[in-house]
């Protein structure tokens, strides 16, 4: 799971939203913090300060990190609604 989204975050995203491969390498950075700090939501100025930027600028990092045509993976729901699809989903595949 780790290389499918260093794959994607480190040369996909660069390719497709036309950013610098240190601004994806950024993006990744923040990705992991988000991830570790769940539940709890962190902070702009915890962000900013982790990943090197300006607090000014980490709302443009998260909107990088959303896709128009993309879908939400989410665990404890049973149905399908809008992009949002049931992890469960994914075990049927097998």
């Amino acid at each position: 799971m780790q290389q499918v989204v260093s794959l994607t975050v480190e040369t996909d995203t660069p390719m497709y939203a036309d950013m610098k491969a240190a601004t994806a390498k950024k993006l990744k950075h923040m990705l992991a913090i988000i991830a570790q700090s769940a539940p709890y939501k962190p902070s702009v100025d915890h962000l900013a300060q982790e990943i090197r930027i300006s607090k000014n600028n980490v709302p443009d990092y998260l909107l990088c990190k959303e896709a128009d045509n993309g879908f939400v993976v989410k665990d404890d729901i049973e149905y399908k609604y809008g992009n949002v699809i049931p992890l469960f989903m994914f075990g049927l595949t097998y």
